[in-house]
Formats: C-alpha cells, sequence, structure tokens
C-alpha cells in the first residue's frame, strides 16, 4: 500500500489482500467490516498551484479546511515553507480522522520502473519560498532562484554558489509535480479540452481517465492509429459534467505515484554537475545511458532548455543523486 493510505488520503485499492496479524480479536473485526464504510469510488484528488502572495491561511481559507488540516495532508510542519508553483493537496472532507476503507480497482501496468519514472515539474523560474507556518502566513516573497538552469550561451552557464536565504525545502513528489491542469477552449459554441503531453503518458491513459475509447481521442486529433504522441504535443479532449476535475485528479495521481517511486529509492545530494550536449544527443538516450536519471528529473533543473532540439554545445545542468541504503 502506498503511503497516501496509511495516511487516510486515499482507499484501499478494491480487490487488495489486507494482512492482519493472527490475533482473534483483529481477525473477527476484519471479517466483519461494515457495508456501509465501503466506497464505490476512489477518493479524488484535489490540488491547488501556489501563487504568488499566498500564504497557508490564504490557501486553507479558499478552500475551507484548516491550516493544520493542510500542512498535515502534504507531510508538512509549521516550520515548512511553500513555493510559487508547488503543487499543495486540498483535504477532502472525510478525512480528517481515522484511516478510511476500499476503493476501485487498480490498473495493472500504471506503476512505471525507476528506469521510466517521468512526470512534470513546479516551481517557477524567479519564484521562491513562502514561510507556511504561522495562520496568519507570511506573504510568497521574491527570493533567490531554486535550481540552475541550463542555458544555450556556454559562457552563460557557471556553477552556481548555494543562494542566500531561506531557501524551498529539498525536492519531493509535491514539488517536483507541475499543474497537470487542463485547458477550457470554448470555439463556435463547443467546449473541449487542451493538455500537453508528459512523459509516460499515452491515448490510453487519458481515455481511461476520461471514461472513453482510444479511437474517439485519435478521430478527435486526427491521430493515426500508429502515431505515437510526443512531450509536450497538444491534444485535444472532450469534457463532459465533471469530468474535468476527475481526469486532472487521475492524472497527478498517474505522476505523483512515479515521482513518489523515485523518492523512496533515491535521494537528492547537495550540488549539481553540468553536461555538455555533443552531437547525436537526445535527451532520452542521455536521461537513459549517460545520466541514468528520469526524464522529469533532468526537466525541473533545466526549465528554460527546450529539451526535445538540443543541439552540440548546449549545456545541461544534472542533479547528483545516491540510492536509499
Amino acid at each position: 500500500l502506498r503511503e497516501p493510505v496509511y495516511k487516510g488520503q486515499k482507499l484501499i485499492p478494491k480487490g487488495y489482500e489486507v494482512r492482519v496479524p493472527q490475533q482473534g480479536k483483529i481477525v473477527r473485526l476484519a471479517d466483519n467490516i461494515p457495508p456501509q464504510i465501503l466506497k464505490e469510488d476512489q477518493v479524488q484528488t484535489t490540488m491547488y498551484q501556489v501563487r504568488q502572495g499566498d500564504t497557508a491561511f490564504s490557501i486553507a481559507r479558499q478552500h475551507g479546511v484548516t491550516v493544520t488540516d493542510l500542512l498535515r495532508g502534504n507531510g508538512l510542519d509549521d516550520q515548512a515553507v511553500i513555493c510559487p508553483g508547488q503543487n499543495l493537496r486540498i483535504p477532502g472532507p472525510d478525512e480528517r480522522g481515522g484511516v478510511r476503507l476500499v476503493a476501485t480497482e487498480r490498473k495493472k501496468g500504471d506503476t512505471q520502473s525507476l528506469a521510466g519514472l517521468t512526470p512534470k515539474t513546479a516551481v517557477q523560474s524567479g519564484a521562491g519560498p513562502v514561510p507556511v507556518a504561522k495562520a496568519e502566513g507570511v506573504p510568497v516573497a521574491v527570493p533567490p532562484a531554486l535550481p540552475p538552469k541550463a542555458v544555450s550561451e556556454p559562457e552563460a552557464v557557471a556553477d552556481q554558489a548555494p543562494a542566500r536565504g531561506a531557501q524551498c525545502p529539498p525536492l519531493n513528489p509535491a514539488k517536483v509535480l507541475d499543474n497537470l491542469g487542463v485547458e477550457v477552449v470554448k470555439k463556435q459554441g463547443k467546449t473541449h479540452g487542451v493538455i500537453r503531453v508528459e512523459a509516460e503518458e499515452t491515448l490510453g491513459h487519458y481515455a481511461r481517465w476520461l471514461g472513453i475509447r482510444a479511437w474517439d481521442l485519435r478521430r478527435l486529433n486526427n491521430l493515426r492509429y500508429e502515431q505515437s504522441l510526443a512531450v509536450n504535443q497538444k491534444i485535444k479532449i472532450p469534457l463532459a459534467k465533471g469530468s474535468k476535475a476527475r481526469f486532472e485528479a487521475q492524472r497527478f495521481e498517474f505522476h505523483k505515484e512515479i515521482v513518489e517511486d523515485f523518492f523512496a529509492a533515491y535521494r537528492l545530494l547537495e550540488g549539481t554537475r553540468t553536461y555538455r550536449v555533443k552531437q547525436g544527443d537526445t535527451i532520452w538516450s542521455l536521461c537513459e545511458n549517460e545520466f541514468e536519471l528520469p526524464f522529469w528529473l533532468i526537466k525541473k533543473y533545466n526549465e528554460s532548455v527546450n529539451l526535445s532540439q538540443l543541439k552540440p554545445g548546449m549545456r545541461l545542468v544534472v542533479p547528483r543523486v545516491e540510492p536509499i541504503r
């Protein structure tokens, strides 16, 4: 089971075999779970992307939750900081107590191997940390930049010294994930959604999250059957009532799981190294063979670079990691 289940944020997946201690009372309780506490659907995640000027108090008040629940729901304490662009999970109304039971069936193939971990990122360029602690909150200040970014001019790239002052906490799933929202477009009286493809995503994922056929998406986007998707490609999706929020929640959970798997196996070290792009390099070959790091992590440290169009001489910033033993 994943961490959100133990925290009461998500339900136990339907069909999951739960092991319990061989103690009479516990076994009897497990065998006699009241049906009224079981749920048909998984809890949907509501996300909020921190903006300049936000405080923990203002975010909590806006969503009708307490600051304590907001911090606890995101694994933060009262000394933590939040940063513009960071995604915060908004606690649901029924998860401020004990752990709940059962949920929807988990689809096979959703979990990716560490070699293919790939979602996306958040902290916007120039944005900085915000103290989260007090209920009154301190508005988001404009502080020193986070990880260094690669640029196309070699002479412009240098090892950056750690910035002074308060810093956003180290990367974690909540900070790495971007706003995976859907852009709503209205044209000639019709409404549809537009998203940009992220690594590891397929039309099959989109179809399942929308509850439609992949063929319908191919037809809507004039895609051939054998045509694959490219990262950052725009895709139109149909929007039925309630489907936007459901799609965004399931998409976020998909990428969050990938990122959590990485951070469960590796930790980031201080400092970075610089790699000069060579003739024939692609971002995929570099991630797999040279860096041995997921695309989303390289993207995080090189947000100003178009990674799909690398040119010889460009410099990429590469984080240092080590396995968690």
